[in-house]
């Protein structure tokens, strides 16, 4: 593919504040995705936003072409049931007390959610497990961005009733041979009715459409009222970009037309609408993302997006090791490589 058969477009200002911005990087290649061509990506200068943005960006009529060795269409797994050990039993008292979640749980072990928390990384994968979003009983999710339907999967197995839309055909047929309700389409063209549903999640999307405010503006149409919102998205404010620059795997240059901090991308839920919004970062993708910088950092020119860490027994202490670290890190810092913002409508 010539870089001349992506139509670019012209963006000179910050898509959250609207200031100017600074480059920050530029001759930037897609060493994951081989999308050819060069990108520069621009920095705001308004210290309280700090937004970056690739400046020219991909035309949206052409961003289909940005995603071609992509592989969201794989079949999605139902994991299955997990054993009755003591650590299954303090996540399960853990999301009851925090969310809401398996009531069933009684007597001493409800009460064993306090040990999360001495392992805050291991807290946060069990966070991430239900998306920051509390239980409700005959509700509706929507996961927008579904791919194939993994995160609808699992929350269908606590209950909801889940629904997905995503652009790629692929992983729409992969994630309706597991019995999944999925759209195939943009929110733009599949127009829900207003007051749709309770829970709406974007995991690793935001970051990819080519107008975040609108997209969390149609997002709240089609909330219920007292419905919330999650947002997880690479940090541009974190750590890894500053160790690793130009080999951040968040930067993924040109699938992510920009990147945001925990501040802009609270602001831009504040300029849609949202209330009780909640912006914070978390640790369960730090391993992945600076095992993958450390990766780019030390081969030039293409890296596999699908590379894996070693599985070895080393590899696996090491992995432990750093996931206390960078758990205890961000408990402190609150600088870790993923955002979540959760929000409400009124």
């Amino acid at each position: 593919m010539s870089p001349l058969e992506i139509k670019l477009l012209s963006k000179p200002t910050c898509p959250v504040c609207g200031d100017s911005g600074e480059t920050r990087f530029d001759c930037l290649v897609d060493r994951l995705f081989d999308v050819k061509g060069q990108w520069i990506l621009k920095k705001c200068v308004n210290h309280q936003c700090e937004t970056h943005w690739l400046d020219p960006a991909p035309h949206p009529d052409y961003l289909y072409k940005l995603y071609e060795a992509y592989s969201t269409h794989v079949t999605a797994n139902i994991a299955p049931p997990l054993p009755d050990t003591l650590p299954v039993r303090i996540q399960r008292s853990y999301l009851q007390h925090r969310y809401g979640y398996d009531q069933r749980l009684k007597g001493y072990w409800k009460r064993l959610w306090w040990l999360a928390y001495i392992y805050p990384a291991w807290k946060d994968m069990q966070d991430t497990r239900v998306f920051y979003i509390p239980y409700r009983s005959n509700a509706d999710f929507l996961d927008v961005g579904c791919g194939n339907g993994n995160a609808m999967i699992s929350m269908r197995s606590l209950g909801w009733r889940v629904h997905g839309i995503d652009t790629d055909d692929q992983a729409v047929i992969a994630g309706k041979k597991m019995g999944l309700e999925i759209d195939c389409g943009t929110l733009d063209s599949v127009k829900y009715p207003d007051s749709s549903f309770d829970a709406i999640l974007l995991t690793n999307v935001i970051e990819h459409v080519p107008n975040p405010q609108e997209t969390l503006k149609e997002c709240y149409r089609i909330l219920r009222p007292g419905g919330s919102i999650t947002l997880i998205t690479p940090n541009g404010g974190g750590l890894g970009l500053v160790l690793f620059g130009k080999n951040w795997r968040g930067l993924e240059t040109p699938q992510h037309l920009q990147i945001f901090t925990k501040n802009s991308l609270a602001t831009l839920c504040s300029k849609a609408g949202y209330t009780q919004i909640n912006s914070f970062t978390s640790p369960h993708s730090d391993f992945y993302i600076l095992q993958q910088s450390l990766t780019l950092s030390k081969y030039a020119g293409h890296v596999s997006h699908e590379t894996k860490p070693p599985n070895t027994l080393l590899a696996k202490l090491a992995r432990r090791i750093l996931s206390v670290i960078t758990g205890y890190l961000n408990f402190i810092f609150d600088r870790s490589e993923a955002i979540v913002v959760t929000a409400r409508k009124s």
